[in-house]
């Protein structure tokens, strides 16, 4: 059995660690690893990468594509020969591909990013931590963060008690308005 994997550009650190994890895992189940890409991010490049590993015809075709739209009919043409059809790192939502793969889920890096900014930028003299949305959008929620010693019932500045995620005691969300969020007091 082979799986070919295509990614975007070769020499991306990105993609060479994926290639030495799927390299690896073939080798330990017996699989023909075929690792393929361009020398530039050329949706029609990349293409012909793809239309050559369906006339090798491989059995399992992992994708990574430069451009989704574009690739859909060629990953038709894989499904349509009887390979299985993935994508990683960039989705093609519109074509046959059966499985997506991505590195991390947009909530994912949404709160990384967020915890770090809140972690690096304590308020001086304080244990408190806050984001404060921009003003004028309602649907913002505010965002607050304790250190592991304030107690789980600190308040916003509009006096509402802050409501503390589950997995985490750094993150919290207000229930005040946007004009009246800041930070929880601890």
């Amino acid at each position: 059995m082979s799986v070919a994997f295509v990614q975007k550009l070769q020499g991306i650190p990105y993609f060479e660690a994926m290639n030495a994890g799927g390299a690896k895992a073939a080798k330990e189940i017996g699989l023909r690893w075929i690792y393929k890409g361009g020398t530039t991010a050329d949706p029609g490049a990349q293409t012909d990468i793809v239309k050559a590993l369906i006339q090798q015809r491989v059995d399992v075709l992992v994708v990574a594509p430069n451009d989704p739209d574009s690739l859909a009919p060629v990953l038709q043409q894989a499904k349509d020969r009887g390979i299985h059809v993935m994508t990683s790192d960039t989705d093609a939502p519109n074509s046959v591909r059966e499985v997506f793969v991505n590195q991390a889920t947009a909530d994912g890096i949404g709160t990384a990013i967020i915890d770090s900014l809140a972690v690096a930028r304590p308020r001086r003299g304080s244990r408190r931590r806050s984001i404060v949305p921009p003003s004028g959008n309602p649907s913002y929620r505010c965002a607050c963060w304790r250190s592991p010693s304030c107690s789980s019932s600190c308040r916003d500045a509009a006096g509402s008690t802050c409501r503390w995620a589950p997995s985490s005691v750094w993150r919290g969300w207000c229930s005040a308005s946007v004009s009246a969020c800041g930070a929880c007091l601890c």
